[in-house]
């Protein structure tokens, strides 16, 4: 015997190792998405293929054959690629967290005052080709001219100015315009061309010239985010161009943008002008050969916290901290206004100035300062309070010398209920801990100097009220009631009383009225049993004047009691096919399915009898409608309940196919023919398909699964309005060739030692 329970302990452990070798599964992702996985589940796997000397190929076998995709294979060889298993030499050493300075003005991202204008895409500053020509607009070679003599004479011609600065008009000639305004030349063609055409001179005819076409000029922009050549339209300005350049790049300023002109600084741009006041004199139009040129910055400084508009502003050297106001639009309503809090770049590192309100003028503000507004605290300077008994509880001021009786006067006296004995201030001491001071209101209504005190700032008053040393006591009233709750009690209140606040009786109410009252006593006795007094009468509307006779205590609870033969209407709902569908209610207890089913008229003739159903809450019961009609009084005819829903569906001579087969379809129904009539027509099985658990769901909700007898599927029967669900196989996880070969070995070693042993013990 011990030596076959040694042979058996060795197989049991035996078999239990292989178990949870073969049930190990390093590399098991759970159903999860690749994307899903975090970085730190990604080290883990990578962690296990070292361990356990796993290639990248063998990974990539044994995680498609359970099932990933090669695409997810391809995504999780990504991020292995792109993580780093930490070498760790000493795991004595802690490395202390590094914890960024605030206020550390390498780490601001605001916005640099300006940029918007030329990121903003509605604010494009282009030029207006359909407005009427500028009569300044000096004209060039490319620039097109329409002239049109109408009346008695007519002509019409275009003319486009040449390099030389010509145009060359019919029986008129050449005329040079070249650098004279649009208002200039136009003058002039009118003067050649009277000369030609008479009846321009006797005024029978008139000339219009208007300037059609507008020529490109060339434009060089620098210091920008796209800088180059650019070709504009001739009615380009300074901000049309800048922004097509897109605007000032990284470095560049906003306030000393040169516009250099045939070699020389023809004009200094601060775009600012225009921001702050709307000022389009520097956005002077352009000409060809012009040169925008936008140079470094000198200052720009950072100004964040209790401002209209932080970000990064770009100042002048002649500016100070107001005029960074001005452009920030100034503080907000919450901004603490006796320092301002400065961060400032020295040679070797950073520190604090604190900016009083009168250094604000005097102050000119260095490349890199950042300035931050603090709030104000949520505290006040000169606040006192009352409350209680007085007229106006509120929060006051505190002035000079005020007392107690000048801040009841404030608050517009005291209530009628006021207890005048004692009153309270809660007063905060030097150390900041609290203490009571108690006043007596009698004597400085009657103007007793040394208790009318003068008042500390943050102290706070209250006057006490008669009823704050009262009970509030009530009543309660519950049931057959229309506004059923709990009451305040007064002296003297009758049931009537408290009937009539709560709305009088509703209409399912007895006579039968039950008052609870609480049992009083000073001393406790162990062995009393009753807890409380129970008071029963009857009253109704008519006899309701004894209930005047009933006075109440404070806190009885008084209780109309239900009608006992009073019930609501209960009802059902039939839908579908019957003649009519709608809701009924039950007219008795006994009242069965058949019975509604005759109230509703009886089924229409395109009802499918084999497709009826109740919905009761959450579940379903299937109907056999045949059996019920055969034998009304059997189990079959079920008892209806409030609820329930009674469902008759249409006749549908079709069958429909879902799950594992060529097509999911809908099939004419043939009398007599079986599932797999219905699934040849569907396509046939898949390769997935499990022939064995189809199951058929009929109209009425029952389903029938297939039955098997030895190795014979017998399927069920196919009646119209038939589900045929045909279900896949369950998917087995396949052993791996590697894994089959270890575990094979691993067996045959196994049996082997236990032969020896077994062969020792003989």
């Amino acid at each position: 015997m011990k030596n076959i329970s040694k042979i058996t302990f060795l197989l049991i452990s035996f078999f239990f190792f292989t178990n949870i070798l073969y049930s190990q599964d390093e590399f098991n992702f759970n159903q999860r998405k690749v994307q899903d996985l975090s970085e730190q589940e990604i080290l883990n796997i990578k962690k296990q293929m070292e361990v356990s000397n796993t290639s990248m190929d063998v990974l990539e076998y044994k995680l498609t054959q359970k099932g990933l995709s090669k695409s997810d294979f391809q995504i999780l060889k990504n991020r292995l690629g792109t993580v780093q298993i930490p070498q760790v030499t000493n795991l004595n050493i802690e490395i202390p967290e590094v914890k960024q300075l605030p206020n550390n003005p390498i780490e601001i991202k605001n916005e640099i005052f300006g940029s918007s204008m030329f990121t903003n895409p509605t604010l494009t500053f282009e030029p207006n080709s359909d407005m009427a020509t500028p009569l300044n607009y000096v004209l060039g070679a490319g620039d097109e001219l329409q002239i049109l003599i109408y009346g008695i004479q007519e002509f019409f011609a275009t003319a486009t100015i040449s390099k030389e600065g010509k145009i060359s008009i019919s029986n008129v000639g050449q005329i040079n315009v070249n650098g004279m305004t649009y208002e200039a030349a136009s003058t002039l063609i009118k003067m050649k061309c009277k000369n030609v055409f008479s009846t321009l001179k006797s005024g029978q005819s008139n000339i219009s010239i208007t300037l059609t076409k507008i020529r490109t000029i060339k434009v060089t922009i620098i210091g920008v985010s796209k800088p180059g050549n650019y070709s504009l339209s001739s009615l380009s300005t300074v901000f049309n161009a800048l922004y097509v350049a897109g605007g000032p790049n990284e470095n560049g300023s906003f306030r000393n943008i040169e516009l250099i002109r045939n070699n020389k600084i023809y004009k200094t741009i601060d775009i600012y002008n225009f921001i702050m006041t709307g000022d389009q004199n520097d956005n002077i139009n352009l000409k060809d050969n012009d040169v925008i040129r936008v140079p470094a910055y000198n200052c720009r400084v950072t100004i964040e916290g209790e401002v209209k508009n932080k970000g990064i502003y770009e100042l002048k050297n002649t500016e100070n901290f107001n005029d960074l106001l001005k452009y920030c639009s100034g503080f907000n309503s919450n901004a603490y206004l006796s320092t301002i809090k400065l961060v400032q770049k020295t040679d070797k590192e950073l520190k604090i100035i604190d900016l009083s309100k009168n250094e604000y003028e005097k102050y000119k503000p260095k490349s890199g300062d950042v300035f931050s507004v603090g709030t104000i605290l949520n505290k006040f300077e000169n606040k006192i309070s009352i409350k209680g008994a007085v007229y106006r509880p509120d929060n006051y001021s505190l002035t000079e010398g005020l007392t107690i009786s000048s801040l009841i006067n404030k608050a517009d006296g005291l209530t009628e209920d006021a207890y005048k004995q004692n009153a309270q201030i809660t007063r905060t001491k030097e150390d900041f801990t609290k203490e009571i001071i108690s006043i007596d209101l009698t004597k400085i209504l009657n103007r007793d100097s040394i208790q009318d005190i003068k008042l500390k700032k943050d102290d706070e008053i209250y006057i006490f009220s008669i009823l704050d040393f009262t009970d509030l006591k009530t009543v309660e009233i519950q049931g057959q009631i229309r506004k059923p709750g709990v009451y305040a009690f007064i002296e003297n209140l009758t049931l009537f009383d408290l009937i009539i606040q709560a709305g009088g009786f509703s209409m399912y109410a007895s006579k039968r009225i039950e008052i609870s009252k609480a049992i009083k006593k000073d001393d406790i006795n162990k062995n009393q049993q009753e807890v409380s007094k129970i008071i029963t009468l009857e009253i109704t509307n008519i006899d309701i004047e004894k209930a005047k006779t009933i006075i109440l205590d404070p806190f009885d609870k008084v209780q109309v009691r239900k009608m006992p033969i009073f019930e609501t209407q209960k009802s059902i709902n039939i839908s579908g096919f019957v003649e009519f569908p709608g809701e009924y209610n039950i007219g008795n207890k006994e009242e069965r399915f058949l019975d509604l089913i005759n109230r509703a008229g009886g089924l229409k003739s395109d009802a499918n009898l084999g497709g009826i159903y109740i919905k009761r809450n959450d579940y379903i019961i299937p109907v056999n409608f045949e059996k019920i009609v055969n034998k009304p009084k059997s189990n079959q005819n079920i008892k209806v309940q409030p609820g329930d829903e009674l469902v008759i569906q249409k006749y549908v001579p079709a069958i429909r196919i879902i799950g594992s087969v060529a097509s999911n379809t809908e099939i004419p129904y043939v009398k007599g023919k079986s599932v797999r009539y219905y699934i040849k027509r569907a396509g046939g099985f898949t390769e997935k398909s499990d022939e064995k658990k189809i199951n058929n769901q009929y109209p009425n909700r029952i389903t029938r699964a297939t039955k098997r007898y030895f190795f014979i599927n017998d399927h069920a029967k196919v009646l119209p309005g038939t589900i045929i669900t045909i279900p896949e196989k369950a998917v087995k996880e396949k052993i791996e060739l590697k894994e089959f070969v270890a575990i094979s070995s691993m067996v045959t070693g196994m049996v082997t030692m236990v032969a020896v042993i077994a062969n020792q013990f003989k």
